[in-house]
């Protein structure tokens, strides 16, 4: 179980200011839509740092994960896009990445359903220039 906390503290470092159209709510708390600490966001669904999320990283045979095997989704690149070869509008679960569409899974965290941090959140923390993601990033799930 490796715990990939690093992309938590990278995205909670990313931007301080969230200036994310759909953003209700902040983050550490519970329940909450909207993201934190991003940028030009809209849309997304996802949690950072929180519980309840399905996918991890860090397994093998997922979808969306990343440093496994049987994965689709990046982490940690710049500039990608057309995974899906969908255009900002299909992301799936990106976290430290930037300019990246199209892409699902997520990064940084370990299969669990349900992270730690928050729980039952919509919304990301640390993203730039995303629009339309799905997934968390830099969680550590526990059931």
């Amino acid at each position: 179980m490796v715990k990939s906390l690093l992309v938590v503290a990278m995205s909670l470092g990313f931007a301080v200011s969230a200036n994310a159209a759909d953003q209700k709510g902040m983050s550490g708390m519970e329940g909450q839509k909207g993201m934190s600490g991003m940028a030009g966001m809209e849309g997304q669904k996802g949690m950072s740092g929180m519980e309840g999320q399905k996918g991890m990283s860090g397994m093998s045979g997922q979808k969306g994960m990343s440093g496994m095997e049987g994965q689709k989704g990046m982490e940690g690149m710049s500039g990608m896009e057309g995974k899906k070869k969908a255009k900002k509008k299909s992301q799936e679960g990106m976290s430290g990445m930037s300019g990246m569409e199209g892409q699902k899974g997520m990064s940084g965290m370990e299969g669990q359903k349900g992270m730690s941090g928050m729980s039952g959140q919509k919304g990301m923390s640390g993203m730039s220039g995303m629009e339309g993601q799905k997934g968390m990033s830099g969680m550590e799930g526990k059931k």
